[in-house]
């Protein structure tokens, strides 16, 4: 049976681990819960600021003064999900609460980008219902499906294919086929290496990569659809 909303898949897909960018780690900032003074919390990925939470935001500052530290204020935050629990999904409060976050700190907090495009100029010109499956390859094949609707997220989770032959699940196109046919919508379909996803999700426009890459064949649209490159070509060379 599948979960509507498969979170364990969503982080995977859409923040990626930053273990094989370890040599940016200095520039990372650090994220600051503050009451005052004081640290409630404090956050780096890769990073273990435990020992500072209780601690002055002050001597933080001058203790890592080469690096970048933001201090978001508790009652902030305590309002900022106050404004969250009005949204009737979880998926739409989690949302909200970064919406809160990027306007505030617009530098440090970055939403992936492919959800960037979604609820913009795109959704007028995609189906107002359509599926996405993406597949990342590496030592392991991961598949993730979504279902959009009026430019937001529907469901997602990692698709059942059980009642696919063992063989046609491996072929992507067929993965496709049968998702749509199931679910009685489109879906596009991308297949790329774990490598080069995890390495677009954590930049703000990697599209000029995705296209060399679609180009190179390493990275497939499936099936191809010129629309949807056209789309992706657009978006590398504009902020549409």
């Amino acid at each position: 049976m599948e979960l509507n909303y498969d979170w364990r898949g969503f982080q995977t897909v859409f923040h990626p681990s930053r273990k094989a960018f370890a040599e940016d780690q200095e520039d990372a900032p650090i994220l600051l819960v503050q009451e005052e003074d004081t640290i409630l919390w404090a956050y780096c990925e890769g990073e273990d600021f435990s020992d500072w939470i209780g601690g002055s935001f002050s001597k933080m500052t001058t203790e890592f003064s080469s690096r970048k530290l933001v201090g978001l204020p508790h009652h902030k935050i305590d309002t900022w999900m106050s404004h969250a629990l009005e949204k009737p999904h979880f998926y739409d409060q989690i949302e909200s609460i970064r919406d809160s976050a990027r306007t505030e700190v617009k530098s440090v907090v970055q939403r992936h980008f492919l959800l960037e495009v979604f609820g913009g100029w795109w959704d007028k010109v995609l189906p107002k219902t359509y599926g996405i499956f993406i597949r990342t390859e590496g030592k392991c094949t991961q598949d993730f499906f979504m279902v959009m609707r009026k430019g937001k997220i529907e469901f997602f989770h990692e698709p059942d294919l059980s009642l696919l032959d063992s063989s046609r699940r491996k072929v992507a196109a067929d993965v496709v086929h049968y998702l749509s046919k199931k679910h009685l919508l489109k879906v596009q379909g991308i297949v790329v290496s774990t490598d080069e996803w995890t390495e677009w999700a954590h930049e703000v426009n990697p599209w000029k990569k995705m296209v060399s890459s679609i180009r190179a064949k390493r990275t497939q649209l499936v099936p191809y659809r010129w629309g949807i490159w056209s789309l992706i070509a657009i978006r590398a060379w504009t902020k549409i």
